[in-house]
Parts: C-alpha cells; sequence; structure tokens
C-alpha cells in the first residue's frame, strides 16, 4: 500500500505503508526466529562441574566440583609451608589469593571458600632462601 504526502515545496514523496498481514507475518517470522533461538541454548548441556587437583610429591592442592573452594595439603615433613594460589572472579575484578595447610604435613588440610568462582590455580612450596616453587597454573 502506498500513500502520497504533499511536501511544503510543492513536491510529492512516496511513503510505503506496510499492510497489518505483512506485519502479522513479520511479527510471527521474527516469534519463530527467537523460539528456534531458546529452544537451542535451552537444550544445550550445563557445563559439567569436576574437582581438580595437583600433586606435586611433598604436597597438593586443588579446586572443588563447585569451583568455589580451594585447598593445600603438605604431605612432607620439611618444614616448608605448603600453598595453593588461586584466581577467581568477584563483582567484575580478578582477585588472586592463597591459602596454606596450616597444620604442616600432620593429616588434614586447609581450605578456603570464595564468593565467585575460581579460574586457575597452582600449587606451591615456601623456599627459605630462594623463589617459592610452584607448579603451572592449571586452569578450571
Amino acid at each position: 500500500m502506498q500513500m502520497e504526502n504533499h511536501m511544503a515545496d510543492g513536491k510529492y514523496s512516496t511513503m510505503v505503508l506496510r499492510s497489518p498481514r505483512r506485519l502479522l507475518g513479520i511479527a510471527l517470522s521474527l516469534a519463530a526466529v527467537a523460539a528456534v533461538s531458546l529452544a537451542v541454548l535451552a537444550g544445550a548441556p550445563p557445563a559439567q562441574a569436576h574437582s581438580t587437583s595437583i600433586n606435586m610429591g611433598w604436597g597438593h592442592g586443588g579446586v572443588t566440583a563447585s569451583h568455589h573452594f580451594a585447598y593445600a595439603c603438605d604431605d612432607r615433613g620439611d618444614s616448608r609451608n605448603v600453598y595453593t594460589e588461586y584466581n577467581y572472579d568477584y563483582r567484575f575484578r580478578s582477585i588472586k589469593d592463597r591459602v596454606y595447610d596450616h597444620n604442616g604435613s600432620v593429616r588434614g588440610c586447609s581450605q578456603d571458600q570464595t564468593p565467585g568462582p575460581i579460574r586457575w590455580y597452582r600449587v606451591c612450596r615456601d623456599e627459605r632462601f630462594a623463589r617459592d616453587t610452584c607448579s603451572a597454573r592449571k586452569y578450571t
């Protein structure tokens, strides 16, 4: 459907108006695309939660399945502290922290809870007069 408008300068312009049937067809097409997109996204399987750990021989540490707990365990009575250094996201910030195994090589480990998901971690050992020995970062 077309309609002519008389403009102030004496010229005519043509406007194309959509019929109600045409607008309904466009709306239904958009609704169908949205429904298919939602079905595809809703049908995608969720990411599987998993725990992960690193064993260095003198100690081990890791992240639990929820990705909100990091832990550290000292496996050798050598007077060197073992800790897990980790990075998590919280309120649009990336935060790095550590959890130390406070009881040394005595049975039991230490853990920290984070308010955001842990993105990576590594297991380290305090060295007295040198740079700390650490594993490579492991991404969760």
